[in-house]
């Protein structure tokens, strides 16, 4: 039985070829915009990571600091929950950085002390939520000339990359009402246009079941196939699209999504198109199929 009803879904699905094939496309367009946003997303994810990462809050110091206090500070950060990591940088230090940084650019060197760059200390935490108490115990000491504190550039961003990922929520659930209708109305054409086959079938007894699973499983099979189509065209635009997202932010370690991520990004599509498709169909079967 289960065999003839598998059958009847494919049969009424090459019957009706155009239909079938534009309920496919539309899917598929739906599935594909909801993986470009989750891979968008995926990017923002580290980007956001990396820029964690790297924020930091800097202590410049005054010419009065002896390297002694500096390097005494630094032991009791190094001792402070939160704080993943803290780097000297000397007078001597800052100025090599500064004369690497414009070793094309001669003029802005000529006639700079050597010593007129002031010691500083870099902290690093392990979380943005960690960095004002760093940027507090800095300000209260005597020694410090100026704190550079940037979190609220890497708070601005973590905002965006949030507001992003709940327009994507939005976004994937409108695709999918999109996905449902299509089902339903190209379902509910089919159903129409078979109404005498239906009560011919239902005079010689076919079962409920026998007569509405062809159709559910036809909806299914629309979601099926348009997840797989959008997920080979996913995999296939990955290695063409990545290498200019690298080079935007070429700061940024931005390594391809794995194969793996890859392969369960369009397992779960397909699992969805299964669902919204049998969905959309049951919608259907309940609305326009009276047996």
């Amino acid at each position: 039985m289960l065999r003839r009803i598998i059958r009847n879904a494919l049969l009424g699905i090459t019957r009706h070829g155009g239909l079938s094939l534009t309920t496919v496309l539309v899917i598929t367009l739906t599935f594909g915009a909801t993986s470009a946003l989750t891979l968008f997303a995926f990017g923002a994810g580290k980007i956001l990571d990396y820029y964690e990462s790297r924020a930091l809050v800097t202590a410049f110091f005054k010419d009065t600091a002896a390297e002694d206090q500096v390097l005494a500070l630094r032991d009791e950060l190094l001792q402070r929950s939160g704080v993943k990591e803290v780097v000297y940088t000397s007078k001597d230090e800052a100025f090599a950085l500064y004369s690497e940084q414009f070793k094309d650019k001669p003029e802005l060197l000529e006639g700079i002390p050597t010593n007129v760059l002031p010691a500083s200390l870099d902290v690093r935490t392990d979380s943005l939520e960690d960095l004002p108490s760093v940027a507090e115990f800095f300000k209260g000491n005597d020694l410090v000339e100026e704190v550079a504190f940037y979190q609220d550039v890497v708070e601005r961003f973590k905002n965006l990359v949030n507001a992003t990922r709940m327009a994507l929520l939005v976004l994937v659930l409108l695709f999918a009402g999109i996905s449902v209708v299509m089902v339903l109305v190209t379902v509910g054409l089919i159903i129409h246009s078979m109404e005498e086959e239906i009560e011919i079938m239902s005079l010689l007894g076919a079962t409920k079941t026998y007569v509405r699973l062809p159709f559910i499983i036809q909806g299914a099979i629309y979601g099926f196939l348009a997840a797989v189509i959008s997920g080979g065209l996913l995999t296939l635009a990955i290695p063409a699209v990545f290498p200019y997202l690298q080079s935007f932010f070429a700061n940024v370690p931005l390594t391809d999504p794995s194969v793996l991520f890859q392969i369960s990004l369009v397992g779960l599509e397909a699992l969805a198109g299964i669902l919204i498709g049998g969905f959309g169909s049951w919608l259907a079967v309940n609305r326009y199929l009276k047996v």
